[in-house]
């Protein structure tokens, strides 16, 4: 009921996941829509640009299957942590190092992690609350994460624009992905300590299911 979903909604891991799930895709979305241009625009070809943004989703493929395989093994929020966090050093890498290096350090580490917290949100989540409340804090979640999708890429290219340099494009997707792998980790240990809130929500939705049984 209300109550279930509400206690869920509010438990730490679910707060934690969804810390990370609009910052992880903030990261991505902002790299989606600019990279192409700020390649361009710092001295890379507009076609080795266009293979650069293709590589990413061929890699995201490679870093879902690690995922998939590592993750059970290790855990998947520190797994999908790890990864993510591998982005904010393809970030550092594409700032400072020397073309063609620094552009393919990044499509490395920056694509391994591109698709990695779409496939773990939704199993961390289904690990994280009572299936009867799933559906509806899925929801929740979905809500803010379009709404970080859409207004990243916003902000950060008034952003460019305002500033006339692409400083603001570095520091969002760096630290937009820093803030996601952090919060995969704290979501991680608040599952293992689980809260009142979380074990509230757990107990709220088998007590509904017994009932309806």
């Amino acid at each position: 009921g209300p109550l279930a979903v509400r206690e869920a909604w509010r438990s730490r891991t679910v707060t934690w996941l969804t810390v990370a799930s609009v910052a992880g895709t903030a990261a991505v979305t902002i790299v989606a829509v600019h990279l192409v241009g700020y390649l361009r625009d710092t001295g890379t070809s507009a076609g080795a640009g266009a293979i650069a943004a293709g590589a990413l989703g061929a890699l995201s493929v490679v870093g879902r299957v690690l995922v998939t395989v590592v993750g059970p093994r290790r855990g998947l929020a520190w797994t999908a942590a790890l990864a993510v966090g591998g982005q904010v050093v393809g970030v550092v890498a594409l700032a400072l190092l020397p073309r063609p290096a620094g552009v393919v350090v990044f499509v490395l580490l920056f694509g391994l992690g591109f698709g990695i917290l779409t496939l773990a949100r939704a199993a961390l989540l289904g690990a994280y609350v009572d299936p009867g409340v799933y559906a509806r804090v899925s929801g929740r979640q979905t809500v803010a994460v379009t709404a970080g999708r859409v207004v990243a890429p916003l902000a950060v290219g008034a952003a460019v624009t305002a500033t006339g340099g692409y400083l603001p494009l570095l520091l969002g997707v760096g630290l937009s992905a820093a803030v996601a792998a952090l919060a995969l980790a704290r979501a991680q240990a608040a599952e293992r300590r689980p809260t009142g809130s979380s074990r509230t929500a757990g107990s709220a939705g088998r007590r509904g299911r017994s009932r309806s049984g």
